[in-house]
């Protein structure tokens, strides 16, 4: 039987997952039109979900994949901090190119982690119903 806390993380990194793919989709979509405002707009939002989303969920996460959760935690913190500086810099129209630089580059081995996780966590669970 799964514990508690394995199901709230079950639901924690699915939310997660669709997330990251909407993060996925739209950052692709601010590359193709030019990095512009709009899009970087609309990425921003998805992020400060994903930000939302892992502050309500770090304290139920397990101790092996914290560091994963935090790696990502600390690359939005980094990308929000820049972006509300750029923001801050100008008044940008709709189309404009709106891009920085970013030191702390998005963990994809620490979300390849969290999914795996999820990934074994969502097996248990349906094993559990058979």
């Amino acid at each position: 039987m799964m514990h508690p806390h394995e199901h709230t993380t079950l639901q924690f990194l699915a939310e997660l997952k669709t997330r990251l793919h909407t993060g996925d989709e739209t950052y692709k979509q601010y590359i193709e039109h030019g990095r512009s405002f709009r899009y970087a707009r609309i990425l921003k939002d998805n992020n400060l979900q994903i930000s939302t989303l892992i502050k309500a969920h770090v304290p139920t996460v397990p101790d092996e994949q914290r560091q994963n959760v935090m790696a990502l935690e600390r690359h939005l913190d980094v990308w929000h901090a820049l972006w509300d500086e750029l923001d801050h810099s100008a008044r940008h129209a709709p189309d404009d190119v709106f891009a920085f630089e970013n030191s702390v580059n998005f963990p994809k081995e620490a979300v390849a982690a969290l999914l795996d996780y999820l990934a074994t966590l969502s097996a248990r669970d349906q094993l559990k119903e058979h």
